[in-house]
């Protein structure tokens, strides 16, 4: 018997129906508290504060179902669109190559249908370019959308125009604050899975691409830390999450001019800034802070016995300390810093 293998799911509509599961659960969970209380408060005072906020949380829930739902039915329209532009090369391909290696007897006896049938390479370029152009349009799309949800997680509400970098609490416009995965997008999602299950600890629907996995960076500090150059570490005793800067070459180099100059090492130390209680997973955090130490030590930017408490911590059993070490290939999975150096400013000697 043949083995099949699993059905794997758009991971982006995956995270969309989920979204839309948690609304109709919410929108569920809103009706039956208001009819219990409309029940247990009987006659009813349509004025009675309660009753007035119950209403609005059932209001509310079903605005964000609706939103999830159109969501969702817009990614898998264009997640159609995408495949059947692709399904109409493969035929049209197919058919093209049939008919140039078919023999003078074949198109004799069994000829094809008419020549228009069979486009040029010239037809075939042009439909690859929109093909790529839809699949792009659909990354932009889903790029947005999953930064909307980042957004929403962290601020409590959606936001138009600016939010803050996360390290140095400065507003930017909002494409220059970066989505930056925590766990890095283009990790084995396995090892994801089996990262956040280990020891018994249970996330459920915990995903590559969801907010706990995400930080809100300035682009020019996502680079440093997806290079080893800077690790973030949550602080138990301060409950905080800490910026240490790695390589102390780009201490004195700015992170920006505007909307002021401000450097690396300005922020070594520093806590990172949440506009509010929501947080990264910590255990996500403590990964990718042994991950960045374990970098920089190959890469001479500290010494084998710093960060050791990273590693040590009792937060990691020996299993999840043999896992942390199997999952990265560290470096052919980390960018290389050798370019890093070329028009960047510094702060003078």
């Amino acid at each position: 018997m043949k083995c099949r293998l699993p059905f794997r799911m758009d991971p982006v509509i995956e995270e969309a129906i989920i979204g839309f599961r948690e609304a109709r659960e919410s929108v569920r969970s809103a009706e039956e508290e208001l009819r219990e209380w409309k029940a247990a408060n009987q006659p009813l005072n349509i004025n009675d504060p309660t009753y007035l906020e119950l209403k609005a949380e059932v209001t509310d829930c079903r605005a964000v179902l609706a939103g999830a739902q159109q969501t969702l039915v817009e990614l898998k329209k264009q997640k159609t669109s995408v495949e059947l532009i692709k399904q109409q090369i493969a035929q049209i391909t197919a058919e093209r190559d049939l008919h140039l290696k078919r023999s003078l007897i074949l198109v004799r006896k069994f000829p094809l249908s008419a020549t228009s049938t069979h486009p040029s390479e010239q037809t075939l370029t042009h439909i690859r370019k929109q093909t790529r152009a839809a699949e792009k349009r659909q990354k932009q799309q889903e790029n947005a959308q999953l930064k909307s949800e980042t957004i929403l997680f962290y601020y409590g509400q959606s936001q138009t125009g600016t939010i803050k970098d996360m390290l140095t609490n400065f507003d930017f416009p909002i494409p220059d604050v970066h989505r930056s995965h925590i766990f890095q997008a283009s990790w084995d999602e396995e090892k994801f899975a089996e990262l956040i299950r280990t020891d018994g600890l249970e996330y459920q629907n915990i995903m590559k691409n969801l907010p706990q996995n995400i930080l809100l960076l300035h682009g020019n500090v996502e680079s440093k830390y997806d290079r080893g150059q800077l690790l973030i570490e949550y602080v138990q005793s301060s409950q905080s999450f800490i910026c240490r800067i790695l390589d102390k070459r780009i201490a004195k180099e700015f992170i920006f001019l505007n909307p002021q100059p401000v450097t690396f090492g300005q922020y070594d130390g520093k806590a990172l800034y949440f506009p509010s209680t929501s947080r990264p997973l910590i255990r996500l955090i403590q990964f990718r802070a042994i991950v960045n130490r374990l970098v920089a030590i190959e890469r001479g930017y500290i010494q084998p016995g710093d960060y050791q408490h990273l590693i040590d911590s009792d937060e990691w059993s020996p299993e999840a300390k043999a896992l942390i070490e199997s999952i990265i290939d560290w470096n052919s999975k980390i960018p290389s810093d050798a370019h890093l150096y070329v028009n960047t400013v510094f702060l003078p000697e």
